[in-house]
C-alpha cells in the first residue's frame, strides 16, 4: 500500500459572507462523506492549514443587479428604468429614468439599469445626482 496525495481543484457554491469558514466546513463535510463511501481507501481532505490564498472567489455572473425592478440602497429605494430622453424637443436618445423612493430624480443619457453590484449602482447615483461630486 502507498499513500497518495492528489492536489485537485473543487468548485462549489458558498452562501455565507464568512467564505473561509464555509469553505472549511464544506470541505470537512466532503471529507466525511468520502470516508464513509470509500472507507477502504481512507480518504482525507486536509483542512487544518487552509488560508485565504488557497481559494479564489468568483461572483456568479447571474448576480448582476437589475435596478429596473427596484432595490434598497443607502439613498433609499431606487428604480432605474430604460427610457427615451427628449434632448432638444425633436430628438430622442436612449437612457434611463432614476426614481428614489418613488420620486423622479432625473434622466441619464446612455445610462444602464444593469449593475454588477449594489456598490456600482450607488456609485452611479453619486456620480450623476450627488451635487457634491459634480
Amino acid at each position: 500500500m502507498k499513500n497518495v496525495t492528489a492536489n485537485i481543484s473543487i468548485q462549489f457554491d458558498v452562501f455565507s459572507d464568512d467564505i473561509k469558514e464555509e469553505v472549511i466546513k464544506t470541505l470537512e463535510e466532503m471529507s466525511k462523506a468520502l470516508n464513509e463511501r470509500f472507507n477502504d481507501r481512507s480518504p482525507l481532505i486536509f483542512t487544518q492549514s487552509i488560508d485565504d490564498s488557497d481559494f479564489e472567489v468568483h461572483a456568479d455572473e447571474e448576480e448582476e443587479i437589475d435596478a429596473s425592478e427596484g432595490i434598497e440602497t443607502e439613498f433609499g429605494y431606487m428604480e432605474v428604468t430604460p427610457s427615451m430622453i427628449d434632448t432638444d424637443g425633436t430628438n430622442l436618445e436612449a437612457g434611463v429614468d432614476v426614481r428614489l423612493d418613488g420620486e423622479f430624480v432625473g434622466d441619464v443619457i446612455g445610462g444602464t439599469y444593469m449593475f454588477d453590484s449594489l456598490e456600482d449602482l450607488e456609485e452611479f447615483y453619486r456620480k450623476n445626482f450627488d451635487p457634491m461630486r459634480r
